[in-house]
């Protein structure tokens, strides 16, 4: 919700903070929709860099639980992916892309938990 409204300063704070209290308990379910929201609030910001990586790892999370995207948030999805790719250029957009797919879980909540200005 706070991505929709362009309160990205408040959907970084409440993902991250979801992610830190349920990234040791590994529910991937839930960690899933708080990493959604933070590679969202990421692409709008212009944290490029982070948001491939967040949005791999989230693409391989998928892949290996099963679970399948939300559906309403496909518009905002597909706007953050152009602004990826057209902010780093298909190439490095593909190659971070790669890399988050290959994170462990522990990796990705450790990615997510920090604290960037890129």
């Amino acid at each position: 919700m706070a991505v929709e409204q362009a309160d990205h300063d408040r959907a970084e704070r409440l993902a991250q903070e979801a992610i830190r209290l349920l990234g040791p308990l590994h529910d991937t379910w839930i960690l899933l929709n708080a990493l959604t929201h933070l590679w969202a609030a990421d692409a709008l910001r212009s944290r490029s860099r982070r948001a491939a990586r967040l949005y791999g790892a989230i693409s391989g999370l998928r892949e290996q639980t099963g679970s399948a995207a939300i559906p309403v948030y496909q518009a905002v999805n597909d706007r953050c992916q152009h602004v990826v790719t057209e902010t780093l250029g298909a190439t490095d957009a593909q190659a971070l892309f790669a890399q988050g797919r290959r994170m462990t879980l522990d990796a990705i909540v450790a990615l997510a938990c920090e604290q960037t200005d890129q």
